[in-house]
């Protein structure tokens, strides 16, 4: 997914039922699946994102939400944080979530991309692309 999950979705059924294509909207579930995003500094369960659209949640929120929808991983992209410059991504929820950020050099912060790779085992692979260097010829 992109952003995250929401207070909207009960079963995933819920997010197959949105009409196609479609308007992402200020509000509701196809906003919070663009524009949510996981907290992990405090147990917030849910609550307004900083981003001023859309919700933050806390671990015990993924947890919940992987148990309820029998979901081992959640896979997301979409934010870029301090803790993710070296390695380009960052684990959420003790390994029900991981958000990867596949935009080397973001904004010049210098940032490693990652993409992921899932095996048959369920093993979980990172790439990492490092961000070329100024004036290096490809």
């Amino acid at each position: 997914m992109h952003g995250g999950i929401s207070p909207h979705i009960q079963t995933l059924d819920d997010i197959d039922n949105i009409q196609r294509p479609t308007f992402v909207p200020s509000y509701g579930l196809a906003c919070d699946l663009v524009w949510s995003d996981p907290e992990s500094t405090s147990n917030i369960g849910w609550s307004l994102s900083a981003r001023g659209i859309s919700f933050s949640f806390d671990d015990v929120t993924i947890e919940k939400f992987c148990q309820n929808n029998d979901i081992d991983l959640i896979v997301r992209a979409h934010q870029i944080s301090s803790d993710m410059v070296k390695g380009g991504h960052k684990w959420h929820a003790s390994g029900r979530m991981v958000t990867i950020f596949s935009a080397a050099n973001y904004l010049s912060m210098g940032n490693d991309s990652c993409v992921i790779r899932i095996d048959e085992q369920r093993n979980v692979h990172f790439c990492l692309l490092r961000p070329v260097k100024a004036g290096h010829k490809h």
